[in-house]
């Protein structure tokens, strides 16, 4: 996947953070780099979604992909869930239940609001 430098219009190679990767998403720009990056979310276990009320992320549970995200981090072995219900504020995450994420199949998730994330245009 290609990767814009703030303020550069020329593509550059490189890794891209899963931020990056949910900005692209949430601003759906452009269209076959966001298809891209949902598939790339979608094999770490990670969901951009709406529900035509609120747009927020699932990021499952458990499973190979999100472990290796988590790595030897505080967040391993689910106390990603854990962390992210501590967050004060109303818009707080909250479990939603089974999502099914490409690559990773059926899983429990947590459902994060976007309005926490710092999502901004990748464009821009």
């Amino acid at each position: 996947m290609e990767r814009r430098e703030e303020g550069d219009t020329k593509p550059v190679t490189g890794s891209i953070t899963i931020h990056e990767l949910l900005c692209i998403v949430h601003f759906n720009s452009p269209q076959d780099e966001a298809q891209e990056a949902v598939r790339a979310l979608g094999r770490l276990g990670i969901k951009h979604h709406s529900d035509g009320k609120e747009t927020f992320v699932l990021v499952a549970n458990s499973g190979a992909a999100i472990d290796k995200v988590y790595g030897t981090t505080k967040w391993r072995d689910g106390a990603h869930v854990k962390r992210l219900k501590e967050i004060q504020s109303p818009h707080r995450p909250e479990t939603h239940g089974s999502a099914w994420f490409r690559g990773v199949g059926k899983n429990r998730a947590l459902r994060i609001p976007t309005k926490l994330l710092d999502l901004t245009d990748p464009v821009m």
